[in-house]
Parts: structure tokens; sequence; C-alpha cells
């Protein structure tokens, strides 16, 4: 088995960043199943993949909440890359966890 490579995590998050929304959420459970693989901190640690996994979080937390939460593997998946973020440095990560794991008023 080939170890994860932060080129390869840059270029998919790059690609769903640009022209991958048609792979997304789901992308996310992947994206995480390879960070776990080997160092999170590591594969995410350049700052344009943080920034562009950032905005692409985005776009899902804060239009989609209620579509990454139904699938517990989607909400996990977002949860974790969320902490890894957090752990960086990330206050937009910080921020978003924050309004995700907020329940939502009746």
């Amino acid at each position: 088995m080939v170890a994860p490579s932060s080129c390869v995590i840059d270029a998919y998050v790059r690609f769903l960043y640009h022209v991958g929304e048609q792979s997304l959420p789901q992308a996310f459970v992947q994206i995480r199943k390879k960070a776990i693989e080997g160092d999170p901190k590591q594969l995410l640690g350049n700052s344009n993949t943080r920034y562009r996994l950032e905005v692409v979080l985005q776009r899902y937390v804060y239009s989609k909440p209620l579509l990454l939460k139904e699938k517990a593997a989607l909400r996990e998946a977002v949860l974790m890359l969320l902490d890894v973020l957090i752990d960086l440095g990330s206050s937009a990560a910080f921020r978003m966890r924050d309004d995700f794991v907020t329940p939502m008023s009746a």
C-alpha cells in the first residue's frame, strides 16, 4: 500500500476547489480516509491546501449542513477535517465547527 502524500492531497483539494463540485460532499470522506492513513497535520499542512479545503468546506457547512449531518460517515469526516484545520491554526475552521455542531432551532 502506498502512503498518502501531501502533494496528492493538495492536487485533489485543488480539483475540488476548481471543478470537482460533482465529487462533493462524498469527497470529504475520501480525504478523511487518506488523512488518517498518514499524519493528518502533515498531509493538510500546506497553506494552499488548507485555504482551499476551508473554502470547499464552507460551501457545504453553511449552505447544506443537513446534508452533511444526515450520514454518519460524512459528519465524522467533516468534523475530523475541521478539527485538523483548527489544530493547524484555522480560525475559519473554528467558526465553521462551532456553527456545525450547534443544534439548529426549530
